[in-house]
């Protein structure tokens, strides 16, 4: 299905649903049917005893109702759905994310986070600095169908870092920050991420 994995049609994670808000007593039906006592059901409006199954289901279609139209409008919450109501849904603030691997034969993977806010025709510049030298970029043409390259051009004899600069309308945006993006000189090859 085209688009069905557009960054616009993605789904809200769940978390991001508002909480259901308190029910208002003044929207709960006129006549709030039965109560229980010692395991028996008694009417509100009489003490009569007895089990009436049509107020049982006419309650507990009620209660449903009510609690699906919170979950869609977010009633009474400060952060509405933004299926409904059009408001922006919080998100982390996360950066690119650049790690750098060093496969070996020379080979270094670059890879980066695509970020929920970027637009769709946006691209990647990648750079790689050498020890205390000037940053040089990689890449020909932006990069636009992919989230990784693969530098084959590396000294590993000294200090390499690499990152990477988001293009929108042919201008460069500002450089990612420090991440998994440095591998030391003679390095050995390591195809995983260590964590301190």
């Amino acid at each position: 299905m085209p688009g069905f994995l557009s960054r616009k049609n993605r789904f809200p994670p769940f978390n991001a649903l508002p909480a259901p808000s308190p029910l208002p007593l003044a929207i709960l039906p006129p006549r709030f049917p039965l109560e229980l006592r010692d395991g028996n059901a008694y009417n509100h409006n009489s003490e009569e005893k007895g089990t009436n199954d049509h107020e049982i289901k006419g309650f507990i279609s009620s209660i449903v109702t009510i609690a699906t139209m919170f979950l869609l409008t977010g009633y009474g919450t400060t952060n509405r759905n933004p299926w409904v109501s059009g408001t922006p849904r919080q998100m982390e603030s996360l950066g690119r994310g650049v790690v750098a691997v060093n496969q070996g034969d020379g080979k270094v993977f670059v890879s980066w986070r695509m970020l929920g806010t970027d637009p769709d025709d946006i691209a990647f510049h990648v750079y790689r600095v050498t020890g205390d030298g000037q940053p040089v970029r990689l890449n020909q043409e932006p990069i636009t169908k992919a989230s990784w390259y693969q530098d084959n051009g590396a000294d590993h004899t000294r200090d390499n870092a690499w990152f990477v600069r988001p293009v929108v309308n042919g201008a460069e945006g500002q450089m990612s920050k420090p991440f998994l993006n440095k591998i030391a000189a003679n390095a050995p090859v390591q195809f995983y991420l260590r964590f301190p």
